[in-house]
């Protein structure tokens, strides 16, 4: 009896510690890149996706914006094809352009020096991998654990794309903290094999999708 009971209480620690956990500590999350990360909040319904926005923030107080180049924080060491600068400087100026593009549409202003009334945007790519689709991850994990995740699919079979940012917009004069946001994010399109550089497809929805959510985020201000 006491053998059954030891056997029953090691499976359930294993099938605990393999079970998904709900959040991860603040520590596994950060890649340095944001000022402050202690005022994030988590969205209830994506887990993956956490914001801050100041609270004493009024309309209309930031009609211009300094929009930096996209930046990259991501580990492609070990037998993983890193991205050459080439393809970098393609995917940031796509940036640049979605994002300048959705801010004009929303008239706002784009300029190339800080000054009163502007606001810095500051974004970074933290995490990029192909990840098997039946690997679902389910928050904002640093590049390392996602390249972790991507070595246990294999190398034929359909693979989506894993990409992970992280964001600030700043007064461009003060440097105070007016909005921040972490998000991962799976692209629909695929490539096959898991070591196939992201394809512009891939890429790109997703980029979409962050510049889109940033003006519906303006918009909520823009409203208060």
């Amino acid at each position: 009896m006491m053998k059954m009971l030891a056997a029953a209480a090691c499976l359930a620690l294993l099938t605990a510690c393999a079970a998904p956990q709900p959040s991860r500590a603040p520590s596994e999350t950060q890649s340095g890149f944001l000022h402050d990360y202690s005022l994030l909040m988590p969205d209830p319904q994506e887990p993956g996706f956490r914001h801050y926005t100041a609270p004493d923030l009024r309309p209309g107080q930031y009609r211009s914006f300094l929009v930096e180049d996209l930046s990259f924080i991501i580990n492609t060491g070990q037998d993983y094809q890193a991205l050459d600068t080439a393809r970098l400087r393609e995917l940031s100026d796509y940036y640049t352009s979605q994002m300048t593009a959705m801010l004009q549409a929303r008239q706002y202003k784009i300029v190339k020096a800080a000054g009163p009334g502007v606001a810095r945007l500051r974004v970074a790519v933290v995490g990029l991998a192909q990840v098997a689709p039946q690997f679902k991850v389910t928050d904002l994990v640093p590049a390392k654990m996602l390249f972790n995740v991507a070595r246990m699919a294999t190398d034929t079979s359909p693979h989506i794309l894993r990409m992970s940012i992280e964001g600030e917009v700043l007064d461009s004069v003060s440097g105070r903290l007016l909005g921040a946001t972490i998000d991962g994010r799976e692209s629909g399109a695929t490539v096959a094999g898991r070591t196939a550089a992201p394809s512009a497809d891939q890429v790109h929805e997703l980029i979409d999708f962050w510049v889109s959510r940033f003006g519906e985020r303006l918009d909520r201000v823009a409203m208060r």
